[in-house]
């Protein structure tokens, strides 16, 4: 567990800091999400629209997100206490 909650802390301090929210950890796995203020901007991103633009906010929300989990990869190759159990054989077996 003290692996599981050190991911944790970094994973939702990054996504904090870049303005999204970590809405739930499936053991190994952390759903992050980012709100858009436009919703029709959501359809143009599926295709449904032509005719409108993307708006400035939330291409910056879209930079942030991908912004963040580079932050989270950065920290996770940082903190000697994660590193450690890379080299941890009971865990590599």
């Amino acid at each position: 567990m003290a692996y599981v909650n050190k991911i944790a802390e970094i994973t939702h301090s990054c996504v904090d800091e870049c303005y999204g929210s970590t809405n739930k950890n499936i053991g190994e796995a952390f759903l992050c999400v980012w709100k858009f203020d436009n919703p029709l901007e959501i359809e143009l991103m599926e295709g449904k629209y032509n005719n409108l633009e993307i708006s400035i906010e939330n291409k910056l929300i879209a930079d942030l997100s991908v912004y963040a989990f580079l932050k989270c990869i950065a920290k996770m190759n940082k903190y000697e206490q994660i590193l450690a159990y890379n080299e941890d054989l009971r865990l590599l077996n």
